[in-house]
C-alpha cells in the first residue's frame, strides 16, 4: 500500500513539472501567436488610416459642395424675386403712363416689406420719378443703357450719389407701351448690406463663411462672420489677397479659383484646399446671366477635421491594446469610423431642433421628384408663445408640431425645419381635395397640443405650391412659402394656394385701393349679421355686423381680403365709420317698420382708437338715427386695448357716452386678466381657440375658470365659433351669456335677419 502510495506519488512528481515546462512552452507559443496578429493588425491599420481619413473627406467635401450650390439658389431666388417685382411694376406703369407718379408712390407701404430702398422710373431723356423724391439722371450709367436697348440688368456694388458713403445694388428693366415701344426704365435701389445677410448660412455648426466676388476676386459681400474674423480696422477687399492664407498651397489654389472665375474650367462644382481651409465656388450666371458674380465659400481645415483628428488620436492611444485583442480591434475601427462619419453627416444634415432632416438634407431627397404638392408651415404667435411661456416651451411646440407632421407622412414624403420656426414638407398627391383634407387632418391634431402642452392658442399656418414638371425643388419651396405669407392674412383659414391667391395679390391690392371710393359711395360693402343666441332658450338676443364686399359679378368677397389691406394703407378708419353708420342706418329702418331690434355690436379698429374726437362723432352719427348708445356695442380686439394710454382714454370716452365695450378675441393672444377690471369694459367674447379646448381637461378647466371670473367681476361673456352641440351644453351649464356660432345661425344677410327677428317676434306672441 504504501509503495503504491509513494509510486503514485513519485508519479506525480515527476509529472508535475513536465506539465509546468507544457505550459510555459504553449504559453510563449501563444505570445508568439498575438504579436504575429498585432503586427498583421498593425500592417492593416497603415491602410485602413488612409482609407479612413480619404472616406472622410469625401463626405465633408460633398456637404461644402451642396452648401455651397444651395446658397447660390437663396441668392438666385432672393434676384429673381426682385425682377419679378419690377416686371409687374413695369406692367404697371405701361398699363397707365400718365399716373407713373402716383403708382410708384402707392408702392411705399412695399418697399419696406421687399426691403427696397428707392423705387423709380427714368424715361429715355433721364428724367427720373421715385417713391422718395430723389430726383437723378443716371441715363449714362452702364445698366440704364442696356436696360433702354431692352436688357434687364443689375448693376455691382455702387456708391450712392444720393447718399453719399452707402453702398447699393441697382435692378432695371425696360419698360414697353401697347405698341412694344421702350417708354423708359423701372428700377430698384436695394442696400448691398442684403446680401451680407443671406449669406450668414449656417452650415458646420455654423463656423462656414461666405463671400461674393467678382471676376477678379473683388469681394462684393461677405457674412457677418467673415466680417469679424477679419481684420478690426479693415475688411478684406480681394479673395486672393486678404482671405486665402500665405502658405506652400497658396498658389496653387489661387490658380485653380482663378479658373473658376475665368470660365476656364471644364470640371464643374469640386472643391480646393489651401491646407489652411477649403474653399469652393459656383457662378452666379446661371440664374442671372448679366451678373459676373461668383459665390464662395470657405471652411477651416481644423473644423473639417476635428473630429477625423479625435478618430486618429483615439486609435493611436489604443494601438498596445490592439495588439492584444487583434481581431477585436477592427470591429472598435470600424464602430468609430461609422460613428465619426454620422457626426459629420449629422453637422450637415440633420436638424439640432427636431432631430430630423434640416434644409440641405430635404433638397437631397426631393431630387428626381417630378409632381406633388410643396407645403410651407409655421405656428401663429410663436414669438407670443416663447415670450408667456419661455424659449424651451416654444421649441418643445416646434417638435410635437414636427411629429403631428411626419406622423401623417407616407413612405415617399419628406418633411424638414427650414429655419428656427418654419417646417416645409412634401405630399405625394395628384389632386387639390386630398392635399387640402390631409392638412386639416394636421391641423386638428396640432389644436389637439394646446391642452397637453399647456399653451392656449396653437394654429398653424400652411402655403400650398402645385408642383408641374422639370421645376426647380428650391423654386418650388420658396414658392410655396410666398403661400404662406397669404395665409398668415387670411384669419380663420389656415391654408393658401399660390396658384390661387399669391400669383395676383400684388395688383390685386392695388385694384381694391382704387376701388375703394368707388365701393363707399356705391354702398358695395354689405354688413352681414351673425345672431347671438341665449343658450337656455336658443333665442336671437344680439348679432354681430360683419363685412362683405359685394363684386361685379355678385360674389361676395371675405374681409380677410381686404381688411388687411385698409389697416396697411390707412382707410380702415373710414371704414370702420362706413360699417358703423350702415348698422345704425338699418336698425333705424327696421324700427321704422315694427321689427323688434336688438343690439348689433360692430368691430372697431386701433386706428379708429387713436382719432381725435371719434367718440363724439360716432355719439352723433347714432342720434341722428334715433339710436340709444347700447343698441351697437363696439368690439375690440384685445391686442388693440393693450396699447398706450391715447386709447384706453378713448376708450373710456366711449363708455362716458354710454356705449358698451367688448373685448373680442380673448384668449387668442395677450390676453390679461387685469384688463377685466377696466371700468368700460361690459362684455368678454370667448376666442374660437378656448371653445375648441372643450372636450379637454385642461382646456376645460381654463374656459370655466374665466367664465367663472367674468361672472363674479360683473361682465357679461359671449362664446363665439360654437360649432357642436357638447360645446353647447357645456356652456349653457356654466351659464354662458350669450353663444354665437354656425351651430345656431351663420351670418346673413339683412333681409333674412330682419325676417328672422320677425318670425321670431311672431312666436313669441303666439
Amino acid at each position: 500500500m504504501n509503495k503504491r502510495v509513494k509510486g503514485k506519488t513519485l508519479r506525480r512528481r515527476t509529472k508535475k513539472p513536465f506539465n509546468q515546462k507544457k505550459q510555459k512552452r504553449l504559453g510563449y507559443a501563444l505570445l508568439a501567436g498575438l504579436l504575429f496578429a498585432a503586427a498583421l493588425v498593425l500592417l492593416s491599420l497603415e491602410n485602413c488610416y488612409v482609407r479612413i481619413w480619404s472616406d472622410l473627406e469625401q463626405i465633408a467635401l460633398e456637404s461644402i459642395q451642396d452648401t455651397t450650390r444651395q446658397a447660390a439658389d437663396i441668392l438666385s431666388v432672393e434676384l429673381e424675386n426682385r425682377f419679378v417685382f419690377l416686371d409687374n411694376l413695369a406692367r404697371d406703369i405701361a398699363y397707365n403712363p400718365e399716373d407713373v407718379r402716383e403708382r410708384i408712390d402707392r408702392l411705399d407701404v412695399y418697399a419696406e416689406e421687399y426691403r427696397i430702398k428707392r423705387i423709380w422710373f427714368m424715361n429715355p431723356n433721364g428724367e427720373m420719378i421715385s417713391n422718395d423724391g430723389e430726383e437723378d439722371n443716371f441715363s449714362y450709367r452702364d445698366y440704364f443703357r442696356r436696360s433702354i436697348k431692352g436688357e434687364p440688368t443689375i448693376s455691382g456694388v455702387l456708391n450712392d450719389t444720393l447718399n453719399p458713403g452707402k453702398r447699393i445694388n441697382i435692378i432695371c428693366v425696360p419698360v414697353y407701351n401697347a405698341s412694344q415701344e421702350i417708354i423708359g426704365v423701372a428700377g430698384i435701389t436695394y442696400d448691398a448690406q442684403v446680401f451680407r445677410e443671406l449669406l450668414n448660412i449656417d452650415f458646420f455648426q455654423g463656423k462656414g463663411l461666405g463671400y461674393i466676388v467678382d471676376e477678379e476676386g473683388n469681394i462684393i459681400s461677405m457674412s457677418s462672420r467673415a466680417e469679424n474674423a477679419a481684420a478690426e480696422d479693415a475688411l478684406p477687399i480681394n479673395l486672393f489677397s486678404d482671405v486665402i492664407s500665405d502658405d506652400d498651397m497658396s498658389g496653387k489654389v489661387e490658380e485653380r479659383i482663378r479658373e473658376w472665375l475665368s470660365g476656364r474650367d471644364t470640371d464643374g462644382l469640386n472643391v480646393v484646399s489651401s491646407g489652411h481651409s477649403y474653399f469652393c465656388c459656383e457662378s452666379l450666371e446661371n440664374y442671372c446671366p448679366t451678373l459676373p458674380w461668383f459665390f464662395v465659400t470657405e471652411v477651416s481645415a481644423e473644423t473639417v477635421s476635428v473630429k477625423m483628428h479625435g478618430l486618429f488620436s483615439g486609435m493611436r492611444s489604443m494601438l498596445f491594446m490592439i495588439a492584444l485583442i487583434g481581431g477585436l480591434l477592427v470591429g472598435c475601427v470600424l464602430v468609430i469610423y461609422r460613428y465619426h462619419s454620422q457626426s459629420l453627416h449629422r453637422a450637415a444634415y440633420v436638424d439640432p431642433l427636431t432631430g430630423g432632416d434640416n434644409y440641405a438634407s430635404f433638397l437631397r431627397r426631393m431630387e428626381g421628384t417630378q409632381t406633388g404638392y410643396m407645403v410651407s408651415a409655421e405656428l401663429d404667435d410663436l414669438k407670443l408663445i416663447n415670450g408667456m411661456f419661455g424659449t424651451r416651451k416654444g421649441n418643445e411646440v416646434l417638435r410635437c408640431m414636427y411629429e403631428s407632421i411626419e406622423q401623417h407622412l407616407h413612405e415617399d414624403e419628406y418633411v424638414a425645419c427650414v429655419n428656427e420656426d418654419r417646417f416645409v414638407f412634401y405630399l405625394h398627391e395628384e389632386r387639390r381635395p386630398p392635399v387640402y383634407e390631409r392638412l386639416r387632418q394636421i391641423e386638428r391634431d396640432i389644436h389637439r397640443l394646446s391642452g397637453r402642452l399647456g399653451v392656449l392658442h396653437i394654429v398653424p399656418r400652411f402655403g400650398v405650391y402645385a408642383m408641374r414638371e422639370d421645376e426647380d425643388i428650391q423654386r418650388v419651396c420658396e414658392l410655396s412659402n410666398l403661400a404662406l405669407c397669404v395665409a398668415r392674412d387670411q384669419g380663420e383659414t389656415s391654408v393658401a394656394f399660390y396658384q390661387d391667391i399669391v400669383q395676383n395679390s400684388f395688383f390685386e391690392s392695388l385694384k381694391m385701393e382704387d376701388r375703394f371710393d368707388a365701393a363707399i359711395a356705391e354702398h358695395q360693402f354689405k354688413v352681414f349679421y351673425q345672431p347671438k343666441c341665449n343658450p337656455q332658450t336658443g333665442a336671437v338676443v344680439a348679432a354681430e355686423g360683419l363685412a362683405r364686399w359685394r363684386q361685379e359679378d355678385g360674389t361676395l368677397l371675405s374681409p380677410s381680403r381686404f381688411i388687411p389691406l385698409f389697416e396697411k394703407n390707412g382707410e380702415i378708419s373710414r371704414f370702420d365709420e362706413y360699417m358703423f353708420t350702415s348698422v345704425c342706418e338699418q336698425l333705424s329702418e327696421w324700427k321704422k317698420t315694427g321689427v323688434q331690434i336688438c343690439p348689433v355690436s360692430v368691430n372697431l379698429s386701433r386706428a379708429s382708437l387713436c382719432r381725435q374726437g371719434v367718440a363724439l362723432n360716432y355719439k352723433r352719427i347714432l342720434e341722428g338715427y334715433g339710436l340709444s348708445t347700447w343698441m351697437v356695442p363696439l368690439e375690440v380686439t384685445e391686442s388693440a386695448m393693450i396699447s398706450d394710454g391715447e386709447v384706453l382714454d378713448v376708450m373710456q370716452e366711449f363708455y362716458r357716452y354710454g356705449f358698451r365695450i367688448e373685448i373680442d378675441d380673448f384668449g387668442r393672444g395677450q390676453s390679461t386678466i387685469p384688463m377685466l377690471k377696466l371700468p368700460f369694459v361690459d362684455t368678454v367674447k370667448l376666442d374660437k381657440s378656448l371653445i375648441d379646448c372643450i372636450g379637454d381637461r385642461k382646456g376645460e378647466t381654463i374656459l370655466r375658470q374665466i367664465i367663472c371670473l367674468c361672472y363674479e367681476l360683473g361682465l357679461y361673456t359671449t362664446a363665439e365659433g360654437v360649432e357642436k352641440r357638447d360645446q353647447v351644453d357645456f356652456l349653457r351649464a356654466l351659464e354662458c351669456t350669450d353663444i354665437q356660432g354656425y351651430y345656431f345661425y351663420e351670418p346673413m344677410s339683412a333681409e333674412k335677419f330682419g325676417e328672422l327677428l320677425k318670425t321670431q317676434k311672431n312666436n313669441q306672441q303666439t
